[in-house]
């Protein structure tokens, strides 16, 4: 009888135990686009969790950057205006012969790449292209150009409805038969610019380098996945390996939107202090729970 209600009471444990994990592995997610929380098809958890894998570094702070040197610094999908206080940090990386890559749909990044010297600018809109691995021209292929280090066994990149950079040298461009969409439904129609149009573009400024990519789609788990075609994955890769050092830069990307408590586990994963005092305090109430257990009513 002892035995099965001690069996009882730890079954009965273990599912609030279960319970509690899962709720919170719901609110320390998103769905928030491009966000490193979110484990969605449009999220990139995936290529975050790779980053850590390989020894990577999520940047909360610009004021870091002019301390890393043979690093490559990933503002994916940036957001809003970058303040003037903070575009001398992405100067004084680029100093130290760094690589600032850019993935960047919207046109959001073309202050900083002005204000940091480079020639290269996000045209939004969409191209699309009959050279596609999917029935959607929406979705095209992009194909090297060069023999760029990140390029090294990529024969072709799928794209998810890119816009275009001009500027700089190119590096990825889509197929001939490829149209800017300006109305957005897949068909080319008369008066529409087709051609070939650059999909990543690089150029060397202020003693380091800067690459800019017109789809931070490229890097969101469905286009990490099985089954996509062309090498994508082998290019994030390339990415990851590029430099010494692979920088997430979370202080003005999507990637950084939280979702519940995230904002909240974030910044615990960024303050070893906090951690420590968390663990010191767990400990704490272990001790005086094992205590009371052992020596009820505090009789030794």
């Amino acid at each position: 009888m002892v035995v099965r209600i001690k069996f009882i009471r730890l079954a009965a444990a273990a599912i609030a135990l279960l319970a509690v994990s899962v709720l919170f592995l719901h609110l320390s997610t998103t769905d928030h686009e491009f966000s490193r929380y979110n484990i969605g098809w449009n999220g990139t958890s995936v290529f975050a969790g790779n980053l850590e894998d390989a020894g990577g570094v999520v940047l909360h702070e610009t004021a870091d950057l002019p301390n890393y040197q043979d690093a490559v610094l990933l503002l994916i999908a940036p957001e809003g205006e970058i303040p003037d206080s903070e575009i001398g940090d992405y100067r004084a990386f680029l100093k130290r012969n760094n690589t600032l890559f850019i993935s960047d749909e919207s046109g959001a990044s073309n202050k900083l790449l002005k204000e940091i010297g480079s020639d290269i600018r996000v045209i939004p809109g969409k191209i699309a292209g009959f050279d596609s691995g999917y029935a959607d021209p929406l979705l095209p292929n992009g194909y090297p150009e060069g023999d760029h280090p990140l390029l090294e066994g990529v024969a072709s990149i799928a794209f998810n409805h890119p816009a275009q950079v001009m500027g700089g040298e190119a590096l990825v461009s889509s197929g001939i038969f490829s149209w800017y969409d300006l109305d957005g439904n897949g068909r080319m129609e008369v008066g529409e610019p087709s051609g070939r149009f650059v999909f990543i573009s690089s150029q060397p400024v202020g003693g380091g380098e800067v690459i800019v990519c017109a789809d931070p789609s490229i890097l969101i788990n469905t286009m990490l996945g099985r089954g996509v075609p062309g090498d994508g994955a082998i290019f994030a890769d390339n990415l990851l390996s590029y430099r010494n050092t692979a920088i997430l830069e979370s202080a003005h990307s999507a990637t950084a939107a939280t979702g519940g408590i995230g904002q909240a586990l974030a910044h615990l994963k960024a303050s070893p202090p906090l951690q420590a005092g968390i663990m010191g305090a767990c400990l704490l109430v272990a001790g005086i729970a094992w205590r009371r257990r052992v020596c009820p009513g505090g009789q030794s």
